[in-house]
């Protein structure tokens, strides 16, 4: 852990002396933000009152980007998330990227050191292109974080037709500080059937499967081989040009987090889902309603498949239904007007399952 934060520190320092020192050091430096607000209404009860509102700068971030060569660059990333509502906003800042890449180590093959994204999240959420209406599924949901610590293997098919690539990470993300010596490992892979098509080059088949262990202190007996945090996804793009995009993905996680347990299927935590969206551009042309997109999200969750108890299989599971159309006026400004619908199962006194709904 101590490794982990030096590291950290010294890639962001290295980035303030590359802004300082911008005319010293060759290479190129670019500064970039993010920021998303939102205005919300609850059009049901939400424990806050019906009809309950109100406005929220709910997430920014600060990247840095410095290409010192072909071979080299060097990235770090700065995240502000707002969790409360006024007057008692609550602000979490984290690193939430900061790593050196590697070109070309190999043939078609990039290595990137450091706190980095998870590149199944990184690839559906620029898919999906709407992260200040919605966050992808499996991030949203738990059971993968948007970044990690480690490092990954990057290869590139050559012709474009996709990349395969390993990634080593410490396991708890990081908003979170690693509790065990342990490692999770991912492997990646993306494949484009049409690579060599204007108009259908991005669409993909895309496939992960996730090892690893859960972030709790390693001192029991067992714990590596009686624990477990698996995670299998395969997704499917379908892309026309810019104007037309529909993702299908369907996951399967397994989770034991006792280390008094053994891994059959009885202790075993298990959940599956799915997730389908799209997004359609009014026009093509070169006018305002080229500018102009509607889009839709569907995604459902099965979190306890394999437990004994009816009702217990039951708890936990969601649907959510995301709906609405979106204005980019500007280059890198968009408004969204969105309708969303959480319904959520919930075991109550061990009796029953009634559904949470919030609009």
């Amino acid at each position: 852990e101590a490794m982990k934060r030096i590291c950290q520190w010294l890639l962001a320092v290295t980035f303030l002396l590359t802004l300082t020192g911008a005319k010293v050091i060759a290479g190129e430096t670019t500064v970039g933000a993010e920021v998303h607000a939102h205005w919300t209404l609850h059009l049901n009860d939400q424990d806050l009152g019906k009809n309950f509102n109100y406005f929220n700068v709910h997430r920014g971030w600060l990247t840095v980007d410095h290409t010192f060569s072909d071979k080299y660059s060097a990235h770090v990333g700065i995240e502000a998330n707002n969790t409360g509502y006024a007057p008692s906003n609550s602000w979490d800042t984290h690193l939430r990227t900061a790593y050196l890449q590697v070109n070309g180590v190999l043939p078609y093959t990039n290595v990137r050191f450091g706190m980095h994204s998870l590149l199944w999240i990184d690839k559906v959420e620029s898919v999906w292109g709407l992260r200040f209406v919605d966050e992808v599924s499996l991030h949203k949901l738990g059971y993968l974080p948007r970044s990690d610590f480690g490092a990954s293997f990057i290869g590139n098919c050559p012709g474009g037709f996709g990349i395969l690539a390993v990634q080593i990470l410490n396991g708890p993300g990081y908003t979170q500080t690693e509790l065990n010596k342990y490692k999770n490992f991912a492997l990646y892979g993306e494949f484009h059937p049409f690579p060599k098509n204007a108009d259908w080059s991005e669409s993909a088949i895309l496939g992960q499967y996730y090892m690893g262990y859960p972030n709790v202190a390693s001192n029991a007996t067992g714990f590596s081989e009686n624990t477990m945090m698996d995670r299998s996804q395969l997704g499917f793009i379908v892309k026309y040009r810019k104007w037309l995009t529909v993702y299908s993905e369907y996951f399967m996680t397994k989770d034991d987090a006792d280390a008094s347990n053994n891994t059959d299927d009885e202790f075993v935590q298990e959940a599956n889902g799915f997730t389908v969206f799209g997004r359609l551009y009014v026009a093509t042309a070169e006018k305002w309603l080229s500018r102009v997109s509607i889009f839709g999200k569907y995604e459902r969750v099965d979190k306890n498949k394999n437990a004994a108890n009816p009702l217990v299989q039951d708890d936990g599971d969601a649907r959510f239904v995301t709906a609405g159309v979106a204005y980019e006026p500007v280059d890198n400004f968009e408004l969204a007007l969105v309708l969303k619908r959480d319904t959520v199962s919930e075991l109550i006194n061990n009796l029953r399952i009634e559904e949470e709904e919030s609009n």
